[in-house]
């Protein structure tokens, strides 16, 4: 709790479960940890589930979650920051194609870094996974849940590409809410194509729809 890392390969390894890690800070100096990414430099490691982090600091690196590591964890009220090696991601890294149930990654801010995906599959299984909430002082940031609204001018569908806006490209479930100037269209989702969304229209419409969606299906231990 409240303890500071400088300088380590692995600031912080946890590879079992009941851990609650508060405040803990791993820093490099220089901020060139990225460089050696292949040599496994990391601020935090974990490969088991049932754990939390509560505003925990990435400096200069990563948390790389992985294994059992990306299931039953919790990260909030964390801050990253600091890193800048070209060509190399940075900030919460989930290396595995099965994610959930119980994984949370809410109320974090990213000052450059990102939360990403690597060693998935082309259709990874997301179950009971929330990745929201978190803000990105660069903006460009993704989530497992995403929201977009358009403004309609006389259309019979629309569109949309939540690509940049999820960690995985995947959609499992769909909301959507359509208001016309004049009327009373429907509208229909149809399936999606990856992380790319149609929604077509009963008659043309003038107004604005908004279209939430969400990476993760539903898991009955997950509300």
């Amino acid at each position: 709790m409240n303890t500071v890392v400088f300088s380590s390969k692995v600031g912080l390894e946890v590879n079992g479960a009941a851990n609650n890690i508060v405040g803990v800070h791993v820093w490099f100096p220089y901020n060139q940890a990225l460089a050696f990414v292949d040599q496994g430099v990391m601020a935090f490691h974990t490969t088991a589930p049932q754990n939390r982090f509560t505003g925990c600091y990435i400096d200069g690196s990563r948390a790389v979650f992985t294994g059992g590591g990306l299931k039953n964890n919790i990260w909030i009220q964390g801050f990253e920051c600091c890193a800048d090696v070209p060509g190399v991601p940075h900030g919460i890294e989930l290396v595995g194609p099965v994610v959930g149930p119980g994984l949370v990654f809410t109320h974090n801010i990213f000052e450059g870094g990102n939360i990403f995906a690597s060693n998935a599959t082309a259709t990874p299984l997301l179950a009971g996974v929330r990745v929201d909430s978190n803000t990105f002082g660069r903006g460009g940031g993704a989530g497992t849940r995403a929201t977009l609204t358009a403004t309609l001018a006389g259309s019979s569908s629309h569109s949309f590409d939540f690509c940049p806006l999820l960690i995985y490209p995947v959609i499992a479930k769909v909301t959507h809410s359509l208001s016309a100037t004049t009327g009373f269209p429907t509208s229909i989702a149809r399936p999606t194509t990856n992380c790319t969304l149609l929604v077509e229209f009963s008659e043309p419409v003038t107004g604005f729809i908004t279209v939430s969606v969400d990476s993760s299906s539903d898991s009955a231990s997950f509300v």
